[in-house]
């Protein structure tokens, strides 16, 4: 759920509730300011921070995990996708191949000293 989403279910349950940024954030313990901004998509709210919003309005976050596409692969394409090198990470994405959801190699850390 992009930042976006978040700010519009916030939005659209407080617009039910009848009830101003002003009031729901006296409700919640936090200012206008930071309501609207989490709005408006401009800050990634916690899931605490979400969860508190709705239930000061007398609703509740409920959360779920669902199958990816990419759920039956076997541990051999897991393994396979593993090796691949990150210019055939992308060979691979390009060509339609399955999901790679490997993370990027960590670049070291430079020393500040000399």
């Amino acid at each position: 759920m992009a930042y976006a989403d978040v700010g519009r279910l916030i939005r659209d349950a407080r617009q039910r509730h009848r009830l101003s940024q002003a009031a729901l954030a006296r409700r919640a313990g936090t200012s206008p300011r930071h309501v609207g901004r989490i709005e408006r998509g401009e800050v990634s709210p916690s899931v605490e921070t979400v969860d508190r919003l709705l239930r000061c309005m007398g609703e509740r976050l409920q959360l779920a995990a669902v199958p990816g596409p990419a759920d039956n692969r076997t541990t051999a394409d897991v393994r396979d996708e593993r090796a691949l090198s990150p210019p055939g990470v992308a060979t691979r994405c390009l060509r339609g191949g399955p999901d790679v959801t490997r993370p990027l190699p960590r670049r070291p850390k430079r020393n500040s000293r000399p």
